[in-house]
C-alpha cells in the first residue's frame, strides 16, 4: 500500500464476523487529515481512484470530489459488512 504525505489519524474497531456474531475481527481504518496538501490532488487521482474488488467480495470506491482537496471513500463493504454504515453509528 501507498500513501501520500503524513499526518494520519487511525481508528480501531472491533467488527462482528457475520451479522449477530458475538465474535469480532479488529479493522483499521486509515484516514488521512487535510494539511492543506491540495498540490496532491491530480497525482493521488490518477493513482489510487477507482474500484477495487476481492474474490471474497470485498469492495472499495474511491473518489475525487469536486472542490475537495482529496480522495473521498464512497463505498467499502466487505462480505456482508457495509463499512461506510458502520462507520456512522459510531
Amino acid at each position: 500500500m501507498a500513501s501520500i504525505g503524513r499526518s494520519w489519524e487511525i481508528l480501531r474497531r472491533n467488527v462482528p464476523l457475520s451479522p449477530g456474531s458475538k465474535t469480532t475481527r479488529i479493522v483499521d481504518f486509515f484516514t488521512k487529515q487535510d494539511g492543506g496538501h491540495g498540490a496532491f490532488r491530480d497525482p493521488a487521482s490518477v493513482n489510487f481512484a477507482g474500484t477495487y474488488t476481492h474474490p471474497d467480495n470485498s469492495t472499495a470506491t474511491i473518489k475525487l470530489l469536486p472542490d475537495e482537496s482529496g480522495l473521498f471513500v464512497s463505498e467499502m463493504h466487505s462480505g456482508w459488512a457495509d463499512f461506510i454504515a458502520l462507520m456512522a453509528t459510531i
